[in-house]
């Protein structure tokens, strides 16, 4: 499995065990994984990330993971599509039962089989990944983004950007309205990479309004906090 915008895994656990047991399990397939040991840290890492699948766990030192739950699905409404696998001690048939009936996609127990965990945490990214190549194509505005071949499109004309400059025009319309600042920005489509700082995301933007010429509006700067693309909601839709 390759590494793609599909792949990423939040994992909510205060056990530095389990944590250390997972890494290395989803270690060298291609995702990657985030990691948080409370659930405020945790709903902060869900609201600012495209997050992909989510591992919880039910005993979090300042919250449980039900109500977790229930926050990160009231916080936005893509929660539904993500899946939730519930990596818990708690091994009694009503845990599993509420779980369950709050729309969580399994429940493994600890202590787990590796391989057996490894393999259900792929099967579920590998659905994801189908499902998502079955829409693969959307448009906001008056601009169409091919995520297959990553080509963003005025009408007949391809606008031809590097991959890095479609990623972040595709973060930013994924959520038309919303502002995001410089840090979510490069943390969502940077990553980790330690030679980008607040400017990189600026220079960017420049050569994305350069690029969308008359469309340049589109990317709107928000003062003292970031950028955020301007069509409104309705007018994003998968064709």
């Amino acid at each position: 499995m390759n590494t793609n915008d599909n792949n990423r895994v939040l994992l909510i656990e205060d056990s530095a065990d389990i944590q250390l047991i997972v890494g290395r399990a989803l270690s060298g397939v291609g995702i990657e994984l985030l990691t948080a040991t409370t659930a405020a840290e945790g709903l902060r890492i869900f609201r600012e990330q495209e997050i992909n699948l989510i591992l919880l766990d039910i005993g979090l030192p300042d919250s449980d993971g039900f109500n977790l739950m229930i926050e990160m699905q009231q916080s936005n409404p893509k929660m539904q599509s993500i899946p939730v696998v519930f990596l818990t001690g708690k091994s009694g048939t009503s845990d599993k039962v509420t779980a369950f009936a709050m729309g969580a996609d399994d429940y493994i127990v600890k202590p787990f089989d590796v391989v057996e965990f490894r393999a259900r945490v792929l099967s579920k990214l590998e659905k994801i990944h189908k499902s998502n190549l079955r829409n693969q194509t959307f448009q906001a505005g008056e601009i169409v983004f091919d995520l297959s071949t990553q080509r963003v499109y005025d009408g007949d004309k391809d606008m031809r950007f590097t991959v890095t400059e479609f990623r972040l025009l595709h973060h930013l319309a994924r959520q038309p309205g919303r502002v995001f600042s410089r840090e979510q920005l490069l943390n969502a489509v940077w990553g980790n990479d330690v030679h980008v700082y607040d400017r990189t995301v600026d220079a960017h933007v420049c050569t994305l309004r350069r690029k969308l010429s008359s469309k340049s509006s589109l990317v709107e700067s928000v003062a003292g906090i970031g950028y955020r693309f301007k069509t409104k909601s309705g007018d994003m839709k998968n064709i």
